[in-house]
């Protein structure tokens, strides 16, 4: 990752006593650890930890109570940790961008970390914040947070503190949303009454009837089922083990281009950080390469404790730790969600639409997608590495055949290039149905054998340009590809800012018919 050219600096006190604390979810790596102070050329300036210089701490701890020797401006603290296993000289790399000062000013910014508001009792945290400094992140403070759930704090330093964990039936961040099963004559799931386990009519530990479900094996003890119900997929996963369980898929053909996204050369947040890299960070070799299981995968991270459940919509660029769809700006895109625990297994039901989809979503449907899937090597409810083979592995799924495609639903228009070119896209949205089978289709149609980068994508002519006239202004130039879904998914048309102080009344009424030419011309 290349240093960016605006940074978000963490300030320290020169000589002022500091806990330092990160996250691993790996802690079966052989070796140890080193913190270093570096200058703002990544030139050593002083090894933190263990102090006698290229040494390594044999113990992994996850935090650290240290201090800083002297000022120091611009500067990196980088922690690196050793995988013995896959070499002498594989090492993981962190940084942070820091400023020390002699003494601090009482701003918000500095002593609150942004986070809270600086008085002389020290910092008043903003909400969802927490800390001494509103350093940590909290999806809750305490059950009442929780509406209709529990407040559950992380054993280990994790990158949220605390978070929800649902009863029956609810789901959300903090248990805020209820599904209801509107068609009674559904009688393939328990969506009320848990009581009776033994029901003849759901065979499936209670919950489910594994009748109305298509079942993929995915080894000997772990399964996964689902179905089609109007234009939502039903999955249901049930594993063999007491701790987090997760499944995760993508298209079969998806662009390398697809690392891209995040943006992290967008200032939209201090959560991004800015580069001047169109490549995101990545050398080239490293974006062409073929992508990784793992690699632009959406998934969803499920746990369940004292019967109540945490099913997370997440996703991961690469082979890090997936993260809540909510870090990239997207949205929790789920509409059921439930989980239990009997007889030593996992078993969570979650419902999304087969299209849905925001940058860091991606189609359930239709034909064969990439898939993948893992769960605890141990009995614990938080994420961490998943261990050996015996718990994780890759499966084509098939969720949704091509002749059982909704015939509605939002949908994605992409425009045909070479993405391993330009690595570019034009994207919009509509809600227009899809012909009946039994009508011939217009030319812009749906060609579900085609390949597809993200979703149902157009196989269609180039559009005609409208005549030269005025015209909305593009979106501002930012990393290809990522930025262009991530427009699209709250795209809705209307006049920038520079088109109102620039065009006439005349120009105005030209470029509204423009518009709506350009969208008439979809159809």
């Amino acid at each position: 990752m290349p240093k960016g050219k605006n940074p978000y600096f963490t300030t320290f006190a020169v000589g002022k006593q500091y806990n330092l604390t990160w996250t691993s979810n790996h802690h079966f790596h052989k070796g140890g650890i080193r913190l270093t102070l570096l200058d703002p050329n990544e030139n050593i300036i002083q090894q933190l930890e263990p102090i006698q210089a290229n040494d390594w701490a044999k113990e992994t701890p996850l935090n650290l109570t240290l201090s800083f020797p002297r000022e120091c401006h611009g500067c990196v603290l980088q922690l690196e940790r050793q995988a013995l296993e896959y070499g002498p000289n594989y090492i993981f790399h962190s940084c942070a961008d820091v400023n020390i000062e002699s003494a601090l000013e009482n701003s918000d910014e500095i002593q609150c970390s942004g986070n809270g508001r600086f008085t002389e009792n020290g910092c008043i945290c903003r909400k969802y914040f927490s800390g001494d400094r509103c350093q940590y992140r909290v999806e809750c403070e305490n059950d009442a947070d929780c509406i209709h759930g529990k407040c559950i704090k992380e054993s280990r330093p994790a990158l949220i503190q605390k978070t929800c964990f649902c009863d029956y039936s609810f789901y959300g961040k903090n248990c805020e949303t209820e599904f209801k099963n509107e068609k009674s004559e559904d009688m393939c799931f328990n969506y009320e009454n848990l009581v009776d386990t033994s029901s003849p009519m759901f065979k499936g530990y209670g919950i489910f009837n594994p009748d109305c479900y298509n079942k993929i094996e995915l080894n000997s003890e772990d399964f996964v089922y689902s179905r089609l119900i109007d234009n939502e997929v039903e999955v249901i996963l049930d594993f063999n083990t007491t701790g987090w369980i997760s499944i995760g898929w993508r298209p079969l053909k998806l662009d390398t281009s697809c690392r891209l996204f995040p943006d992290i050369g967008l200032p939209r947040s201090r959560s991004f950080r800015q580069t001047d890299s169109k490549q995101n960070g990545f050398i080239k070799s490293a974006l062409q390469a073929p992508l990784h299981a793992m690699d632009c995968t959406d998934i969803i991270v499920a746990s369940v404790i004292d019967g109540r459940s945490r099913i997370q919509d997440m996703y991961t660029r690469d082979r890090s730790t997936p993260l809540p769809d909510t870090f990239f700006e997207g949205e929790n895109s789920l509409t059921a969600a439930f989980g239990i625990e009997r007889d030593g297994r996992t078993v969570v039901m979650f419902r999304r639409n087969v299209r849905e989809i925001e940058p860091s979503d991606h189609p359930l449907g239709p034909g064969p997608i990439h898939g993948i899937w893992a769960k605890s090597s141990e009995t614990s409810d938080e994420l961490r590495y998943h261990g050996g083979s015996r718990y994780r592995g890759t499966k084509v799924f098939e969720f949704v055949k091509h002749d059982a495609m909704p015939a509605s639903g939002p949908l994605l228009f992409i425009r045909k290039n070479n993405p391993s070119t330009s690595l570019s896209s034009t994207t919009s949205f509509t809600d227009a149905p899809t012909p009946p089978p039994s009508e011939k289709p217009p030319q812009n149609t749906l060609d579900f054998s085609a390949d597809f980068q993200v979703v149902d994508q157009i196989q269609a002519e180039p559009e005609p340009e409208p005549e030269p006239t005025a015209e909305p202004e593009p979106f501002p130039e930012s990393t290809p590809f990522s930025n262009s879904i991530t427009e699209a998914s709250t795209f809705s048309p209307e006049i920038t800012p520079e088109l109102q102080s620039s065009s006439t009344p005349k120009n105005l009424i030209i470029t509204v018919i423009s518009l709506i030419i350009s969208f008439i011309m979809l159809y």
